[in-house]
C-alpha cells in the first residue's frame, strides 16, 4: 500500500484538496458574489436541487413571473460548487479509497 500511495501521492493530494475546498465553501456559505445574482463559488438556496456536478451552474430565469414583462430575462450564475455537500464529499472520498484499495491489490498480485 505505501507504494501506491507513494505513486498516486499528488492526485490523493489535489483530490481531497477540491472536494475539501468544496465542502467548507458549502458548510461555511462561501458566495464569492460577483454581481447581485451571479456567484463565483456557491450560491445561496435557490433553484433546483441536485447532486454535484450535474446541477445546472448557469440557469435561464424568465423575469416575468416577477415583473410582469419579459424585459427582466436573463440569466444567472449559481457557481462552481453549488449544491456540494457533505453526501457529494463521502462519495468522493469513497472513490479514492476504492480506487487506492484496487491499485493496491493489483500491485500485491503484480498485475501492474
Amino acid at each position: 500500500m505505501k507504494k501506491v500511495l507513494f505513486k498516486y501521492r499528488k492526485v490523493i493530494y489535489i483530490w481531497v484538496a477540491v472536494n475539501l475546498l468544496a465542502l467548507m465553501i458549502n458548510a461555511f456559505e462561501i458566495y464569492g458574489e460577483v454581481s447581485p445574482s451571479n456567484y463565483l463559488l456557491s450560491s445561496p438556496g435557490r433553484g433546483s436541487s441536485g447532486f454535484w456536478p450535474f446541477v445546472k451552474i448557469v440557469e435561464q430565469y424568465d423575469g416575468f413571473e416577477r415583473y410582469a414583462d419579459h424585459n427582466h430575462d436573463g440569466t444567472y450564475v449559481n457557481g462552481l460548487f453549488y449544491r456540494y455537500d457533505f453526501t457529494e464529499f463521502l462519495l468522493y472520498m469513497g472513490f479514492l479509497t476504492m480506487f487506492l484499495t484496487y491499485k493496491a491489490f493489483m500491485v500485491k498480485e503484480h498485475r501492474v
